[in-house]
């Protein structure tokens, strides 16, 4: 992207970077790895059922 003498940007410069930087943060929240609701619900679950709680058992 240019700039206009003087450092100052055009609106339009200004709503491109800005869709750039958005679109690069849509892309790595597309790249980043998902789990889905019923494996982290089981797993949850497992944990709730192996793992003791101090604080509430006597």
């Amino acid at each position: 992207m240019s700039s206009r003498a003087g450092g100052r940007q055009t609106m339009s410069e200004l709503k491109l970077r800005r869709l750039v930087e958005h679109n690069q943060r849509l892309r790595e929240d597309l790249a980043r790895p998902r789990v889905r609701v019923s494996e982290a619900s089981a797993s949850l679950i497992r944990y709730c059922k192996t793992t003791k709680d101090h604080l509430a058992s006597p």
